[in-house]
């Protein structure tokens, strides 16, 4: 009778010994970032075929190219091959430049508590003016008036209006 080794199983690898979600992870990530596979091959430096294989599970990418991928696509080489799924929101791959500060519930005569880490950020203090933007396809979304004023009169300035 031959008796095999017991080895231990992993919960973050798939059956075949592969990382579970890093080809959805960096098919997520490389679209989030508006690139094509062909896009994220040329700056790794592979073919376009290679990065189709490791979307869609066929292949995974060695270290080195995991870590141009990872910079590339500014995401930790642990979120890229699943180990950390979703940020402390739960909320997955925000696309590029994005943060996800929580949700606002809507209160009487419409008022809306921002996030106190959105407020530090935009710098927003009480009397502040906002101007609340929007399309039904995109959603809202609120700048300072007055970022909103510099802007239009910078572009102005380039117009010559």
């Amino acid at each position: 009778m031959t008796v095999k080794p017991m080895i231990p199983s992993d919960p973050h690898l798939t059956d075949k010994g592969l990382p579970p979600n890093i080809g959805k992870n960096i098919a997520i990530s490389r679209k989030s970032h508006g690139m094509t596979q062909g896009d994220l091959a040329a700056v790794v430096g592979v073919a376009r075929q290679t990065v189709a294989k490791w979307e869609s599970g066929a292949a995974i990418p060695d270290l080195e190219n995991a870590k141009a991928i990872s910079k590339t696509l500014s995401i930790s080489l642990d979120r890229l091959v699943g180990l950390e799924d979703e940020n402390e929101d739960n909320v997955p791959f925000m696309p590029h430049g994005k943060k996800f500060f929580g949700v606002c519930k809507l209160g009487s005569y419409g008022t809306l508590r921002i996030p106190e880490d959105a407020l530090e950020l935009f710098d927003l203090h009480t009397g502040d003016e906002l101007v609340v933007l929007g399309n039904p396809t995109y959603g809202i979304g609120v700048c300072k008036a007055e970022s909103l004023r510099s802007a239009l009169d910078a572009l102005k300035e380039r117009l010559g209006v």
